[in-house]
C-alpha cells in the first residue's frame, strides 16, 4: 500500500515540475522573441532618422542660439541641412535675423542662402534650417567653414547684451568633403 501512495505522490510531483518547466520555458521564449523584435525595430531606423533625433536632442537646451551638429560630410554637388535653434528669452514676440557668412580667409565656393527672418514667441525655441551645397569641383578633404550670426533689435526692458545687436554667440559650422 505504501508503494502505491509513493507512486502517486511521485507522479503528482513530476506533473507539477513538468508544468513549472513548461511555464518557465514559455516565458524564456517570449523574452527572446521580444528582444529579437526590438532589435529589428532598432535596425529599421535609418541613419538620417537617427541624426535628426540627435540634432533635436543636442539643440534642446537653454542656450539662446545653438546648432545641433556643427560638422557634416557632404559629397560634391549635394545639399545638406544644418539645424539652428533660437530660443527667445525676451518677454515679447521678437524678430530674429540670421546671417550666414564665410570668415575672411576661408575657402569659398560653398553655396548657401541666408534663412528668412524668424518671428518667435517669448520663451519658445524655433528651429531654422540652413541649407548648404558643396560645389561640384570640390576635392576630397576640402573643408568649408561658415559663421552663423543671429541678430535682433535691442529691447529696452532687457539689460544690454555684451554685443551690439547680436543675439548669442556666433556659431560655426563646418562642411567636409569625403
Amino acid at each position: 500500500m505504501r508503494s502505491r501512495k509513493a507512486g502517486i505522490e511521485l507522479s503528482i510531483n513530476f506533473i507539477v515540475m513538468l508544468i513549472i518547466a513548461i511555464v518557465v520555458f514559455s516565458f524564456g521564449v517570449k523574452f527572446v522573441y521580444d528582444i529579437v523584435t526590438e532589435a529589428d525595430d532598432l535596425a529599421s531606423i535609418t541613419q538620417s532618422q537617427l541624426e535628426q533625433k540627435m540634432e533635436s536632442i543636442m539643440c534642446d537646451s537653454s542656450q539662446r542660439v545653438c546648432i545641433g551638429r556643427t560638422t557634416k560630410e557632404v559629397r560634391p554637388g549635394r545639399v545638406d541641412i544644418f539645424t539652428l535653434g533660437i530660443l527667445n528669452t525676451y518677454n515679447t514676440k521678437t524678430t530674429f535675423n540670421i546671417q550666414v557668412y564665410a570668415p575672411s580667409g576661408a575657402p569659398t565656393g560653398l553655396v548657401w542662402r541666408d534663412p528668412a527672418p524668424v518671428e518667435i514667441n517669448p520663451n519658445t525655441q524655433e528651429r531654422v534650417p540652413i541649407a548648404v551645397q558643396v560645389p561640384r569641383g570640390a576635392n576630397r578633404g576640402d573643408r568649408f567653414v561658415l559663421n552663423v550670426k543671429v541678430t535682433s533689435p535691442q529691447i529696452p526692458q532687457h539689460p544690454p547684451l555684451p554685443f551690439t545687436d547680436q543675439y548669442g554667440p556666433t556659431q560655426v559650422i563646418q562642411v567636409i568633403v569625403p
